[in-house]
């Protein structure tokens, strides 16, 4: 998958109008998180997302990066949906939203603006995936929507 992404580069005032200037270029998309309300409705989110597997990579989860753009995310895959798991961001230097979603596909709780740093977040049964944003990008997100992901092997 190839996505269009459009980076802000420069913002100024000019005869009372602000002008803003963007440059835009492809990226590589290799797993995509769509979240809608079900099948049938338009996407309320579509996510580039890199994908944590190992428990090593779950472990780190966000922890080396600086932040994310609206349109990226970490999707955590679990090894089978276990119950009672956890959320930190403890090691992370920005807040985050983060969707729990069972095997279904169905989100079953979601955790909004964690702060950076927060040591616990909530805890939550039926987990087989966690999606995680810069906080605020899934302000629509609601429990009972619908995860489908393309790409993820």
């Amino acid at each position: 998958m190839t996505r269009v992404r459009c980076v802000l580069a420069m913002a100024s005032v000019i005869g009372g109008a602000c002008v803003l200037a963007a440059g835009c270029g492809t990226h590589a998309c290799d797993v995509e998180v769509t979240l809608r309300r079900d099948a049938s409705t338009p996407p309320l989110l579509t996510l580039c997302a890199d994908v944590a597997r190992t428990a090593e990579e779950r472990r780190t989860g966000l922890a080396r990066r600086s932040g994310l753009a609206i349109d990226e995310a970490l999707l955590i895959v679990m090894p089978r949906q276990l119950d009672d798991v956890c959320i930190t961001n403890q090691e992370v230097g920005f807040a985050i939203d983060a969707a729990f979603i069972n095997e279904a596909g169905s989100i079953s709780a979601i955790e909004r603006d964690i702060a950076a740093g927060a040591i616990e977040g909530g805890c939550h049964d039926e987990v087989a995936f966690i999606v995680e944003t810069a906080a605020g990008v899934m302000h629509e997100v609601e429990v009972m929507d619908r995860m489908t992901v393309q790409g993820l092997d």
